[in-house]
């Protein structure tokens, strides 16, 4: 509609005014869409980039468990403390203090006690109280260790009711001593000093802490491996060999392991076999993968 002003001039003008226009069902439908399908391609990256910076976190952490170790050593005369275990620690107070402080948490407490987070990866920082029948003090691939609110405290081992955490320690690095060959007699186990490391044997290529379900593990060549991922521990599992306690998918097919100079790094689960646990390691099985 065309509308003349008094002075001749043309100025458009409206019927009626234009009425507002919402969106469609079908609109709404394709917004909703395409929000569903940008969400699913960005999920899966943020979580990625989740566990990748938890995966340092944990590098990190056990990097400064390297310099702890160098620490403990340099005040030690350059040694590492060795096994201790007590058949009698049910009845004697002593024993049990002393196995509290025998494994590598508790003989470093000193350098760790105020940085609480240093005991546990990132990617296990919860106990599991109920572990499918398995131990309740034993971890898995995405649980710590430990049970110190175990109501059974007379048959809960004390290194688990002092402490928790998701790393192990490599067991042929501790000190041979006189402690150590009778802590292994007490559990009815003989071991040839011969395969121990030696304090000054310590090298960029011997492992000493890395991602794991319990405190502490004696890997060798012949050891089995996990059916699956997270599978709960039991005595007839442990059967396969102590690599069990360490080789977890716990950081896309890799566990992180600190070695004898305080370097830390990222190793495929299957390398795992490849590093020199103990001075006589000599890998005989070939592991199948178990992860896709």
């Amino acid at each position: 509609m065309v509308c003349t002003s008094k002075k001749g001039h043309a100025i458009m003008c409206k019927g009626k005014q234009a009425e507002k226009r919402g969106f469609t069902l079908i609109e709404l439908l394709v917004v909703v869409s395409i929000i569903a399908l940008l969400i699913s391609i960005l999920l899966p990256a943020l979580s990625r980039a989740r566990k990748q910076a938890r995966a340092a976190v944990d590098l990190s952490n056990l990097h400064h468990w390297g310099l702890a170790t160098g620490l403990y050593q340099a005040d030690n005369d350059g040694k590492l403390f060795s096994y201790t275990y007590y058949a009698d620690w049910q009845s004697n107070q002593e024993h049990f203090d002393a196995m509290q402080d025998g494994f590598f948490m508790g003989a470093m407490r000193k350098y760790h006690d105020n940085t609480e987070e240093l005991r546990l990866c990132p990617e296990a920082e919860k106990i599991d109280l109920d572990p499918h029948g398995g131990e309740p003090e034993w971890g898995s691939t995405f649980t710590a260790w430990g049970n110190p609110e175990a109501e059974d405290t007379d048959n809960v081992n004390p290194i688990y009711r002092s402490d928790i955490g998701s790393y192990c320690w490599n067991a042929w690095a501790y000190q041979w001593s006189a402690i150590t060959a009778q802590s292994l007699a007490a559990r009815g186990v003989s071991l040839d000093s011969s395969r121990f490391w030696s304090s000054a044997q310590l090298s960029a290529e011997v492992p000493l802490l890395a991602d794991g379900a319990m405190p502490d593990a004696w890997p060798d060549g012949w050891n089995g491996w996990p059916d699956y991922d997270d599978q709960e521990f039991s005595w007839d599992f442990l059967a396969r060999g102590d690599m069990v306690r360490i080789a977890m998918n716990r950081h896309f097919g890799a566990a992180n392991v600190v070695f004898g100079d305080s370097s830390a790094a990222r190793v495929p689960l299957l390398d795992l076999w490849n590093l020199r646990w103990n001075p006589q390691y000599e890998r005989q099985v070939d592991p199948v993968r178990w992860w896709n």
